[in-house]
């Protein structure tokens, strides 16, 4: 093996990161992006630190795989030899030396082999340079973007390095592809049966194609397999039609059936080509062979590429045996352009590179998760869509079902909290998009307070008759100038529920001729349709999810505080979530169980609702007025936000302490999955239920809206509100105002079951003033039972013993979980006079871990019942049990900066931050987050500060969130005293962030420290920082200055640092390009 000291790590100027010798550093995983633009079929690909790298690849989801999707654990084995593989034979006076160049073994025996992967958001490279036979070998990979099937493209280099000739032969190629048809479960748990069914043939010359016969699958009616898997390749000076492809792998490794040597490779004189196909009834391969020489410094290039189509007609439809260098290179330099241009939305221009370059890797991964957003303004409707959004699943996350739509505008389902949280900051990047989010997430909320789990995301709607009509006026040669059949048929399709990706794809099934662009089509559908969103039950209801509407409603005040009070009050555009899935009451989800009360199956299915539903033609999941029978109901946000309070305002614990977990699932802490069942409750939902109630408390106030205005609520709801009014202002002992508002509940519940009748009763104001004030009292006191007054420290969790006295007689006893990071947080967001000693507590608590400088997310469990949740039984210091949980981390410090503790916000943020981890320790790209980083508690010091489980976080929510605070501030735009619109700019930069010296030709001109970032997604603020100082503390500086220009130049200047109306308005619609702010004494 090579010495210690080849193997490093190293982050390269232009953002590429480098690990040397990485079969020998520590396994990890990684993947592309998975994006193929608008009108592009997008490809899964996982990769890993082993081998040639990549470990699977596919479309859709795992049971579409082209290469097995491999949990980590089995791609860091199996990568190296079911992988890419490239077998090199030089030939010299009759002798021959066999060489595989990126193979741990090789690499494990020869000290004349140096190797190296280099990491980029687009693609990935490896180089091995081999001394002693004169040799250097390049492999790259990226994703085929706007083509009408899938692929992943590969481009191999050898190069002689050496003085003399060298006349070699190699393979090169995947030494296992998957035939579509096979699902995962066949690869699992039949993959020797299955391989009766498997067959290769050539649908075109030089591209084999890889399917079953027909779909194995035990049924009367037999389906054929209609799409296929291929594999081409070709040299640079060629085409895919002038290479042959090996698909047997018997003909490359004969009798090493585990595929360690290519014997037959190694064993012949000179390699032969096989005669003819032949790879029915095992898995086949994908070899090309090339032989040829090379003079010193001349290098011979080959192209491969594997990929899916639709159809095996496809292959000879969209040109692929005619593929060659040039397709090859400008999809290449595309893929690139599209990646880095979702990334340049966050553009960063700091002191520290490593800074810069993760903020743009970060956003890149946040839109991964929450989706990318497109708006249109139309004749003056602006419409936004949503693409490139999936659940996350990779090879450290095997237990996820992931789905990435192998369609055009891509989106794939996703968790309601996931998705909802990774689409906070959108509005900072694409102002188009309104009120969407908000109207999307909070018209999920049901009457009962909680929302289905599944968010599936836009589906679009246009009447026939409106689609037809605008047909006929397309006639002859405009957009939709379709023939009158086919405008029929695409006009019964788009008047039920689609998504943009499944129009193209019924267009492509049906042969139908697209008379424009896609991207004009795609721009009539979204013009003509009215969207909504689509969702499903999924399993349980988290206590947390609705909590994370409060943010998507701060973040639109932030941007739209002119349009808020509207929103609020008087767009009556809201509609609940109708479901047949209901939370038992208490009566019917208590159960004994080895003789203690438990609380299990707490959810049940209604089948006569679902029939109900199942009856409906149209938006099938919105609640009707006369009770399931009438139009959909709808409402206004502060109908829906009131509802929702009383909801959870009757939720509280029996000691009044925590929000129960009241529908079999926990809050966002999943691995306490075992405290739904002891009667568990948090905190944290309290705190933010007290949050929401500040947020609307303030808006009345700060809006002044009169007492006796009236706010329309259902009726059925008002008398739930009079109940719970009533039952606040007795004295009731916690245990009594537990029992009465869960009644209260209960009873509401029952009579919104079939849904509402659609009469609305106005409450006045006052009346709802005095409710918030009532439960303002109640909260702070459950939020002062979760307060040790010794420690300073916050608890999160509870759970409750429980003893039946009588019939309708339970005696509870409360018990505390340890600490958890989630409590901290949370009291930051409302217990704002306390921040500093709440972050001192912190420091002193066991959540600290003082060898890594970061924050656990809990306390040790060591005694605690393993029936808490599957946190107990994991390794401490490993997944959701003591460990750095990156996300909660990321919130915690991202509450620092938003209670203006600016010196400790960066005090740690030097320290916890992932581009500021040593990479040899964190032991992947620093650029990339991790879910979880190990923490000193492991008992593998190893381990410590090793991330672990790819990128796909909330901790890319949290970091954007954060990245927006330090260079605007909590609130930019605002209405001044005269209502007008304002923006202000409150950047919170330490000194150390400003660039000084040698960069672009402004700076050098301006002579000061800079910093810069993209704002609204268009315009280019610069902050000017002669004295280089922070913006914030004693002696910090701050604008005094602003600069607006346009296209043309100068817009406007004016003194310190609010921008007024009319230029405010000019910066957030985009017209203004670029802002200068010099800063100065505050």
């Amino acid at each position: 093996m090579k010495d210690s000291e080849a193997s490093g790590y190293k982050l390269e100027q232009g953002g590429a990161f480098v690990i040397n010798n990485y079969n020998f550093t520590r396994p990890w995983s990684s993947f592309f992006p998975g994006i193929a633009g608008l009108f592009g079929i997008p490809i899964w690909a996982f990769y890993v630190n082993r081998g040639q790298c990549i470990a699977s690849v596919g479309i859709h989801s795992k049971d579409e795989a082209i290469m097995e999707f491999l949990p980590a654990n089995k791609a860091y084995q199996l990568t190296p030899s079911q992988g890419f593989r490239t077998f090199i034979k030089l030939r010299d006076n009759k002798k021959s030396i066999f060489y595989e160049p990126f193979s741990p073994r090789e690499g494990a025996l020869s000290r004349s082999t140096k190797n190296k992967m280099v990491i980029r958001a687009f693609d990935l490279k490896l180089v091995e340079e081999q001394a002693s036979l004169g040799l250097e070998v390049e492999v790259s990979y990226f994703s085929i973007p706007a083509a009408p099937y899938a692929a992943l493209a590969r481009e191999l280099v050898i190069k002689n390095t050496s003085r003399g000739l060298k006349h070699l032969e190699f393979l090169d190629g995947l030494s296992v592809i998957v035939p579509c048809g096979v699902n995962n479960w066949f690869l699992k748990e039949m993959s020797r049966t299955i391989e009766a069914w498997m067959t290769v043939e050539m649908q075109a010359k030089g591209v084999p194609i890889y399917r079953l016969t027909t779909d194995p699958c035990d049924t009367a009616q037999v389906a054929f397999v209609k799409g296929a898997n291929f594999y081409v390749g070709f040299q640079e000076d060629k085409d895919c039609s002038q290479t042959k492809v090996i698909v047997d792998p018997a003909a490359v490794f004969a009798e090493a059936s585990d595929f360690s040597l290519p014997l037959n490779f190694i064993k012949s004189g000179v390699f032969r080509y096989p005669k003819g196909l032949a790879a029915e009834n095992k898995f086949p391969c994908g070899f090309s062979y090339c032989d040829t020489e090379l003079k010193p410094g001349a290098e011979v290039r080959f192209y491969s590429m594997i990929g899916h189509v639709f159809d095996v007609i496809d292959i000879k439809k969209h040109g692929i045996a005619k593929i060659d260098k040039d397709f090859m290179r400008d999809k290449r330099l595309l893929n690139q352009l599209l990646i880095e241009g979702i990334m340049d939305k966050a553009f960063t221009a700091s002191s520290i590179p490593e800074f810069d370059l993760y903020v743009r890797q970060t956003y890149l991964d946040n839109v991964l998760r929450g989706g990318l957003p497109y708006s249109f303004d139309i004749d003056g409707v602006k419409k936004s869509v949503y693409a490139f959004s999936r659940k996350h699943g990779d090879l450290e996350r095997d237990y996820n079902r992931f789905s990435v739509p192998a369609t055009y505008f891509s989106q794939g389902d996703g968790n309601y909290r996931d998705v909802n949280q990774n689409r906070r900051s959108d509005i900072f990047f694409e102002p188009l998009l309104g009120d969407k989010n908000i109207v999307d997430f909070m018209d999920l909320i049901q009457l009962d307070g909680y929302n289905p789990l599944i968010f599936k995301g836009d589906r679009f709607v246009i009447s026939q008759e409106a689609f037809s009509q605008r047909a006929r006026a397309s006639r002859p040669s405009g957009a939709l100038s379709f023939t009158e059949k086919d405008s029929k048929k695409i006009a019964a399709i788009v008047s039920k529920p689609f998504t943009i990706g499944e129009i193209f794809q019924y267009i492509r099934v049906n042969n139908i001729l697209l008379p424009c662009s896609c991207e004009q089509f795609a721009r009539e559908l979204i013009t003509l349709s009215s969207s909504s969103e689509e969702a499903a039950f999924g399993e349980g209801y988290w206590s947390d999810h609705w909590t994370y509407n409060i943010d998507l409603l701060e973040s639109f005040i932030s941007v739209y505080p002119d349009r808020a009070k509207e929103l609020l009050f008087e767009k009556k555009i809201f509609t609940y979530f109708d479901t047949h899935v209901f939370v038992k009451p208490r009566a019917e989800r208590y159960t004994v169980q080895r003789g203690e009360m438990r609380q299990y199956r707490s959810i049940f299915l209604d089948e006569e609702k679902n029939a109900l539903i199942s009856r409906r033609h149209e938006a099938k999941n919105k609640v009707r007025m006369h009770f399931g029978e009438g139009d959909i109901f709808k409402t206004t946000l502060v109908d829906k936000l009131l509802t929702l309070i009383l909801n959870k305002l009757s939720t509280l614990d029996p000691f009044g302490a925590g929000i129960e977990m009241e529908a079999d699932k926990p809050g966002w802490y999943d691995a306490l999955n075992g405290l739904p069942g002891l009667f568990g409750s948090s905190a944290s939902e309290a705190f933010e239920l007290k949050r929401l109630i500040l947020l609307l408390r303030g808006l009345f106030l700060k809006w002044g809206v009169e007492a006796d205005k009236q706010v329309a609520v259902i009726v059925e709801a008002v008398e739930f509100f009079e109940g719970l009014l009533g039952l606040l202002a007795t004295d009731a002992s916690d245990l009594e105002y537990w029992d009465k508002a869960n009644s209260l509940k209960e009873s509401y519940r029952l009579r919104v079951r079939r849904g509402v009748s659609g009469d609305l009763k106005d409450i006045p104001v006052s009346k709802i003033q005095e409710l918030f004030d009532l439960a303002l009292i109640k909260l702070n006191l459950a939020i002062a039972k979760s307060f040790d007054a010794k420690t300073g420290c916050y608890c999160t969790y509870f759970y409750h013993k429980a003893v039946r006295r009588g019939p309708s007689d339970i005696e509870f006893t409360q018990e505390r979980l340890p600490l958890f990071l989630e409590g901290f947080v949370h009291a930051m967001r409302t217990e704002k006079n306390k921040a500093s000693s709440i972050h001192k507590a912190l420091k002193k608590s066991p959540l600290w871990d003082k060898k890594l400088k970061m924050y656990k997310v809990n306390a040790s469990l060591d005694s605690e019942s393993f029936e808490i949740g599957r946190a107990k039984a994991f390794v401490p210091g490993w997944l959701e049990n003591g460990s750095i949980w990156l996300h909660m981390e990321y919130k915690y410090i991202v509450e620092l900066l938003k209670n203006g503790l600016y010196d400790e916000f960066y005090e740690d943020f030097f320290q916890v931050l992932v581009p500021f981890q040593k990479p040899s320790v964190y032991g992947r790209s620093i650029l990339e987050n991790s879910s979880f980083i190990v923490s000193s508690i492991h008992p593998d010091k190893s381990l410590h500060g090793a991330g672990f489980v790819a990128r796909l976080s909330g901790s890319t929510a949290e970091f954007i969130h954060m990245w927006l605070l330090m260079n605007v501030g909590s609130e930019p735009f605002f209405l001044d005293n005269d209502g007008a619109l304002s923006l202000r700019f409150k950047p919170a930069l330490c000194g150390k962030l400003f660039a000084s010296g040698p960069g672009t030709a402004e700076r050098a001109k301006r002579g000061a420290p800079e910093y810069s970032f993209l704002f609204l997604g268009k315009t280019r603020v610069t902050y000017i920082n002669p004295k280089g100082k922070d913006t914030f503390g004693k002696g910090g500086v701050g604008p005094a200055r602003i600069r607006l220009f346009g296209p043309e130049g100068l817009i406007a200047e004016a003194e310190g640092g609010v921008v007024r109306s009319p230029y405010a308005e000019m910066v957030r619609s985009g017209v203004v390009e670029r802002i200068e702010c010099v800063l100065g004494k505050i």
